[in-house]
């Protein structure tokens, strides 16, 4: 039986802390066009509150220029 922390491996390169940092950056990228389905799905003037909530998730997620 395998538990988690055998399954965990340490970075010891540069090059694989290059690539778990860009594929955490895929994830993260990958979340905004669900975020903005859902805020632009609500119909103006409705769910104010879910509105806000989404669009400050969104904002979070947006790559930095």
């Amino acid at each position: 039986m395998t538990t988690v922390s055998d399954s965990l491996k340490l970075i010891t390169t540069v090059d694989q802390l290059k690539y778990y940092l860009i594929q955490a950056m895929k994830i993260e990228h990958a979340t905004i066009p669900p975020y903005m389905t859902a805020l632009y799905s609500i119909k103006p003037g409705t769910n104010l509150e879910a509105f806000h909530i989404i669009r400050a998730v969104a904002v979070e997620e947006k790559p930095l220029k």
